[in-house]
C-alpha cells in the first residue's frame, strides 16, 4: 500500500499514482512532451488514467472505485510547472 502523508487525504496516494501513470503514458505518446496547460491535453490524459484504473481492475492492480477528475486534472495541467527556484527563494527569506 502506498503512504498517505496526510490522513485528511486518505486515498489521495492511489489517485495521484493512477494520474502520474496517465501523464508518462501521455508522454511516451507524444515524444517525451509532458501536457500542457490546456483542455486537450488534459483530455488525453484523462483517458489514459481511465484506461490504466480499467485495465488494473481486471488484473488486479492499483486501481481505485472512482476517479477524482480535479486530482487529475491538476497533475496534468501543472505537470510542466517548476517550482524549485519558488521554493529555494522562500526557504531562504523563512530560513
Amino acid at each position: 500500500m502506498l503512504e498517505t502523508p496526510d490522513l485528511r487525504f486518505f486515498g489521495r496516494s492511489e489517485q495521484l499514482h493512477i494520474a502520474f501513470s496517465g501523464i508518462w503514458q501521455f508522454q511516451q505518446q507524444n515524444g517525451g512532451r509532458l501536457p500542457g496547460n490546456n483542455d486537450k491535453d488534459f483530455q488525453a490524459v484523462l483517458a489514459n488514467a481511465k484506461a490504466i484504473n480499467s485495465s488494473n481492475k481486471d488484473t488486479e492492480g492499483l486501481f481505485v472505485e472512482e476517479l477524482d477528475e480535479k486530482i487529475v486534472s491538476n497533475a496534468a495541467l501543472y505537470s510542466q510547472a517548476c517550482i524549485s527556484p519558488m521554493a529555494a527563494f522562500f526557504g531562504g527569506v523563512i530560513a
